[in-house]
């Protein structure tokens, strides 16, 4: 059986990819935000982020940092496994994606919240294929 991700776990993956400064907590989002953006409900953020943390791409957790919100929040910040794991997923399927006849050419050049949504519905396939090959890589 061949891993898959879901379009809501692509959705919070794709959010921290295109807003991380850093790959670690000093770069964290509260699941009410990327909630809010993404238009997912915040329980399903926290649901999302929890399988990308088991995978390593990214980490839920309560903030340490008093500047967060209420300490009963969760934040959530992208690792750097799950960059890498975004560019090469950029690699495979912005290649593919721009030979598609209803692309104009050059407007993919990084998944980002607006595309996401279209890369993942045309991309699903690469995107599973991608997901097996990085956990045999990074978890075995």
């Amino acid at each position: 059986m061949q891993p898959r991700i879901s379009r809501d776990e692509f959705a919070v993956l794709t959010y921290l990819h295109q807003n991380a400064e850093a790959y670690d907590e000093s770069s964290a989002f509260e699941v009410d935000e990327i909630a809010k953006v993404t238009g997912l409900d915040p329980k399903d953020v926290k649901k999302s982020a929890s399988y990308l943390s088991s995978v390593g791409m990214a980490r839920l957790t309560r903030p340490t940092d008093v500047t967060y919100g209420n300490m009963n929040d969760f934040v959530v910040f992208l690792t750097g496994n799950g960059e890498n794991f975004m560019r090469e997923l950029e690699d495979r399927l912005l290649t593919t994606l721009q030979r598609a006849p209803d692309v104009k050419p050059g407007s993919l050049a990084k998944i980002t919240t607006k595309v996401g949504g279209f890369v993942y519905d045309t991309g699903k396939d690469i995107i599973a294929k991608a997901l097996a090959e990085w956990m045999k890589d990074h978890i075995g």
